[in-house]
């Protein structure tokens, strides 16, 4: 066998390695032109549309253009008319300071006329309650003075019974001892006819105080 009958499998695998090397490469470059030419084709869509853009940005430049010389135009014009709304802005702070000052003036006097009529309503209650009061106390006052005029009726008759009752008891008493003393007499006239008055006296006066005191000793001899 010969060297290159050894060596040829080694050089087919190596042609076989190569060959599809260059069949990846080939496949890539042809992936590669293929992307380039969509890329070319979407650099042109962007230039178109980019060139579309630059129009409308020129178009909107000139607008702006005309719209600010119309707004400078605008102020000019509107600069009357913005001093002649400042001086209405002026005029209608001051007239809603004169407002607010008015209500607040307005809410001070309804508070003062209701705190008045409050008092006035409640010195109207206080006069009713005060004429009821007199009413009432005039009402008790005729009512002390007939009860008066009946307990002085009441003393002068009580005095007068008093009076009779003291000439009733000055006569009862009189007569009373007027008795007694006919009774000392007539016990004096018998003390004096009886010969053992001492014997008969202290077992009375001992009797007397025996009962007195509220026993029941019978008196000694009976």
């Amino acid at each position: 066998m010969t060297v290159m009958e050894r060596d040829l499998p080694g050089v087919t695998r190596e042609l076989e390695t190569r060959s599809l090397g260059k069949s990846v490469f080939l496949r890539n470059e042809r992936d590669i032109w293929d992307q380039l030419r969509r890329q070319k084709g979407l650099l042109a869509d962007a230039q178109g549309l980019l060139s579309a853009r630059s129009a409308e940005v020129e178009d909107l430049r000139l607008r702006c253009a005309d719209i600010q010389a119309e707004l400078a135009m605008a102020k000019e014009q509107s600069a009357p008319l913005v001093a002649k709304i400042k001086e209405l802005e002026e005029e209608r702070d001051s007239f809603r300071l004169r407002a607010q000052e008015a209500t607040a003036s307005a809410k001070a006097t309804a508070g003062q006329l209701g705190a008045e009529q409050r008092e006035h309503q409640a010195t109207k209650v206080a006069l009713a309650e005060a004429t009821k009061a007199a009413e009432a106390s005039r009402v008790e006052v005729s009512a002390w003075k007939g009860k008066a005029e009946g307990l002085e009726k009441e003393a002068s008759q009580a005095a007068e019974a008093s009076v009779a009752a003291q000439a009733a008891l000055d006569v009862e008493k009189e007569s009373v001892l007027f008795d007694l003393g006919l009774k000392l007499a007539e016990l004096l006239q018998v003390w004096a006819t009886m010969p053992a008055v001492d014997e008969i006296l202290v077992p009375c006066c001992r009797g007397y105080e025996t009962r007195r005191r509220g026993t029941t000793r019978p008196r000694p001899g009976r």
